[in-house]
């Protein structure tokens, strides 16, 4: 199975965003998401505010999509 931009996107909806307690796909966090031959990109926008708090987030993110 090949993964689809669809596919990466119902599994960062399984990431939870600490601050808001909402999914980072429905927060608009995720953002830029390309996938193409294999490889997966995108950008986490976070407030700098809170960036040391959202590390968690960002690399259970790229767990997710590695799991794919």
């Amino acid at each position: 199975m090949s993964v689809t931009t669809e596919i990466v996107t119902n599994a960062l909806k399984t990431v939870v965003d600490p601050v808001s307690g909402k999914d980072i796909v429905s927060t608009k966090m995720m953002r830029a998401l390309t996938v193409k031959d294999g490889d997966v990109r995108f950008v986490l926008e976070v407030d700098p505010t809170h960036a040391k708090q959202l590390e968690p987030v960002r690399l259970e993110a790229e767990a997710r999509v590695k799991e794919l």
